[in-house]
Formats: structure tokens, C-alpha cells, sequence
């Protein structure tokens, strides 16, 4: 069993917040009468009753007016629908990004508020994650399940922001492994700019470790070598980019005229991707045209922020701009040829990163990959069911089905129907316990007052 595995089901966060006020422990619950949606087989299961015990679901069979288990709560599911909790997978809770601690820990309660129970975190200070850590499960705060890489590995030539190991040759890289492992992380995180011999001795020394490893293509690299290597996603679409475009633009605001992709080469990589199981975080956020005036950095939002950190989270001027428009119908292109090729998809967002907040960019990132073409249900099960899979945890996660972890989320409105409707949120069920719509109130008033402090 690799670590990533066993962090899963051993030692996953999702601990109960203070009081009973915010959250009804984990024990029996009932949802009756609700609508199930099964996001393996794409059906709508109506009139179902899910029982829970504990943290996990005891059973979901069709609502016959049969007793509830004495001294359970009982939910009433009629005209809502049931989807597996939603994880966030590219997220940085303690990055630099001017981000500080007691912020970053807020970021928790905003991904629960939103129906996120698991976040696959891949880039922060270790320390301070760490730390974080041991403050939920001590103080028993509300947080998701959180799989981490700490610190990625980087050289100095591609230098940008921390969290960055810095490594420059392969024994450097193997000691950084080795550091890293002993301090616990849960999977490895690559950057951009290693070169080949120091990006192979990295994950070879990874494997050794029994350690997943995911992350950005380096420059030195293709993706179909990242893919052969054994790197279990690649995240953004820049590397199949550059497979599909020798002058595919590096950055953001570098193509004033629309970028043309050589399609058979593209097919061929994406052929590739999807024969190695290769993942693909496609993080349609990043090039979406999203300008001042965009709902994403509207007050609603800004308002969870602390002041000092608001205007950080307001695009730069160069977003939204023609070039922009480019790369962004250019990476739509991208996307549906990745999901016409058989490559699994990932929804993350980057959320500690400009404008990305914690829950909502998740919302916006699901509505962005039907807007490239997906399907709702596809866009859902980017961020249920897939996960799932690349976690390996298919028996425990990414579906509502007997036996599995008891992470939910109760809908007032038909995701299959319309994907924004998974922002209609009229409960989380994480780890068995129930966030109903006052606990998920308490959840933001409590982020909104840390926000006022410094006011």
C-alpha cells in the first residue's frame, strides 16, 4: 500500500468542529425520500432512503416508509438530490502568496461551506501544514480531508514563489525525497524547471519510497515522458500544449492572434496519457476570462477575505485581455480532445492562487469544463468519482453507495440538469457529520469575523 493510500483511510482529516451548535456529530442519519445521483452509471435514483452510521453509509435502498434506526435524525430528502462530497485537487492552503496562517485555516471551513470534504493539497510550507494539522485534530476544527505534498521540487532558474525544495543535481534530489518522506508527506510534488537527470533520480527514488508522484511537466521532459515515468497526473494543460505546438505560449497574455494546435500530434499524446491511466488536472481557470468586474472577485466573495489579502486577490490587468481569449478557447480545444481521448479528468482550481477562493473556484472550475463541453455529469465526476480513482480508494470514495465514507453533499436542484446547481447547498455530510444550512451559516460567519479583525 503506498503512503498516499494508507494517509486515505489512516490518518484523512475531517474532524469534528467545536460544539453542537455547528455540526451534529457522527451517528445514524437518514435521508429520506431524496434523489440519489449515481455518478458511475450517470442515472437519477429517485425516492431513495440513505442511512448512515457513523462515518460511513449503511444503506441506500429505494423509500418504502420502513422504520428509521431508533434515535436516528431523519432528513427530509423530497424534491433534493444526493451527490458525493466534492474534492478540490490542486489546491495550496499554506503557500506564500502573502497568505497567512490563520487565513489559511479558514480556507478549511470556506471548502466545507461549499460541499469540498476532501482537498488534495499541492503545494505548501510543511511546517506549517503540519501545524495545521495537529491544530484540527487537537482543537477539533472543521477541515476536509486534506492529501498534501508539502513542499515541490524546483530549481533556481524557474524560481517564482515558495514553497519550493530546491534540488540541482540527482543526489540532491534523492535527499530531498528522502527529507521529505521523513517528514510526511503524503505524495510528491515536480515544478517545472528540473532537468531530466534530476527529475528521473527524483521519481525513481520516489517509487523506492512507495511514493505517488504528480505535478507540473518539467520544460526538460515531454509529457508523454512524464506519463512513460510514471507521474500519476499532470497538472494545467500546458504540457500537452506544447506537445501539440512547438510555440505553444509558456505563460498567460503571450498570444495576441488564436493558436493553432496540430491536431494528430495532440491525439497522439493524448493517446498516449490515456494508455499509461495518466490524469490530467486541467485547471480551466487559469486562462478563463476573468476580469475586475468578474462574480469571482465580487464583494460577496472578497468579503471572506481579511483586507490586507482582498486586493491581492484581484486579477492583475493583463487577465481577461485578448490574449487571454486566445489560450482560453485554445486549452477548450485542448479539453475536449482529452475527454474524446479517454484521459481522466480532474477538477482543481490552483485556490490560493489570485482570484481562486477556496469552494467557490471549485463551483466556477466545474462550470468552466461544461462550458468547454463536458457534460454535467463528466464535470461531476472530475470531482467524485475521479478522484476516487486516482486515489485508488474506489471501495471508499466517489460514489453514494453502501459501505463508503460518509462525505455528501444534498442538493436543492438537479446537477445533471444544470451544473451551477451544485452551488444550491442544502447540506454537507462530511465524515458522517451533518453541516445543515444554520452549521454551514456558522461556517462563514465564523471566516467572515476573522476577516473583521483587522478592519
Amino acid at each position: 500500500m503506498t503512503r498516499l493510500k494508507a494517509f486515505i483511510l489512516g490518518i484523512g482529516i475531517f474532524v469534528s468542529p467545536i460544539g453542537q451548535s455547528v455540526a451534529q456529530e457522527a451517528g445514524d442519519l437518514v435521508i429520506e425520500d431524496v434523489t440519489v445521483i449515481d455518478v458511475d452509471l450517470g442515472e437519477r435514483l429517485a425516492n431513495r432512503t440513505v442511512v448512515l452510521s457513523g462515518n460511513r453509509i449503511a444503506s441506500v435502498r429505494p423509500s418504502t416508509g420502513a422504520d428509521s434506526p431508533p434515535g436516528a435524525r431523519v432528513l427530509d430528502g423530497r424534491g433534493k438530490f444526493l451527490i458525493p462530497g466534492l474534492w478540490e485537487m490542486h489546491a495550496h492552503a499554506f503557500e506564500h502568496y502573502g497568505i497567512d496562517y490563520d487565513f489559511s485555516m479558514d480556507m478549511y471551513k470556506l471548502f466545507l461551506a461549499h460541499g469540498v470534504t476532501g482537498v488534495r493539497d499541492m503545494g505548501s510550507y510543511l511546517g506549517q501544514l503540519l501545524a495545521g494539522k495537529r491544530r484540527i485534530a487537537s482543537e477539533n476544527l472543521p477541515a476536509p480531508r486534506i492529501v498534501a505534498s508539502g513542499p515541490f521540487l524546483e530549481t533556481a532558474q524557474s524560481r517564482r514563489f515558495g514553497p519550493e525544495h530546491m534540488v540541482y543535481t540527482p543526489e540532491e534530489a534523492r535527499s530531498a525525497v528522502d527529507s521529505l518522506v521523513a517528514g510526511g508527506i503524503d505524495f510528491l510534488k515536480i515544478h517545472n524547471g528540473l532537468t531530466s537527470e534530476v527529475y528521473y533520480a527524483a521519481v525513481e527514488h520516489a517509487r523506492r519510497h512507495h511514493l505517488v508522484f504528480s505535478g507540473h511537466v518539467p520544460q526538460s521532459i515531454t509529457i508523454m515522458d512524464a506519463s512513460d515515468s510514471g507521474m500519476r497526473s499532470v497538472e494545467h494543460l500546458m504540457a500537452l500544449g506544447r506537445a501539440c505546438r512547438d510555440d505553444f505560449p509558456t505563460g498567460r497574455g503571450e498570444s495576441e492572434t488564436p493558436i493553432e494546435l496540430n491536431e494528430p500530434a495532440c491525439r497522439a499524446a493524448i493517446e498516449h496519457l490515456a494508455g499509461n491511466g495518466t490524469f490530467i488536472t486541467p485547471t480551466m481557470i487559469f486562462s478563463a476570462e476573468l476580469g475586475v468586474d468578474s462574480p469571482a472577485v465580487s464583494r460577496e466573495r472578497l468579503q471572506y477575505m481579511k483586507p490586507a489579502k482582498a486586493e491581492y486577490y484581484r486579477p492583475p490587468p493583463i487577465y481577461a485581455g485578448e490574449a487571454d481569449r486566445n489560450l482560453h478557447e485554445f486549452n477548450q480545444r485542448l479539453l475536449r480532445l482529452v475527454a474524446e481521448g479517454g484521459v481522466t479528468i480532474l477538477a482543481g482550481t490552483d485556490t490560493g492562487a489570485f482570484y481562486r477562493l477556496p469552494g467557490f473556484a471549485l463551483h466556477d472550475e466545474l462550470a468552466l469544463l461544461v462550458e468547454a463541453g463536458l457534460s454535467p455529469l463528466d464535470a461531476l465526476r472530475a470531482a467524485t468519482l475521479n478522484p476516487a480513482l486516482y486515489f485508488d480508494r474506489r471501495g471508499d470514495l466517489g460514489t453514494v453507495e453502501p459501505g463508503k465514507l460518509a462525505d455528501l453533499v444534498l442538493l436543492d436542484a438537479d446537477p445533471l440538469e444544470d451544473i451551477s446547481n451544485t452551488t444550491r447547498i442544502s447540506a454537507v455530510i462530511a465524515d458522517g457529520e451533518l453541516y445543515d444550512a444554520a452549521a454551514i451559516e456558522d461556517l462563514l460567519a465564523d471566516v467572515l469575523a476573522s476577516s473583521e479583525r483587522l478592519l
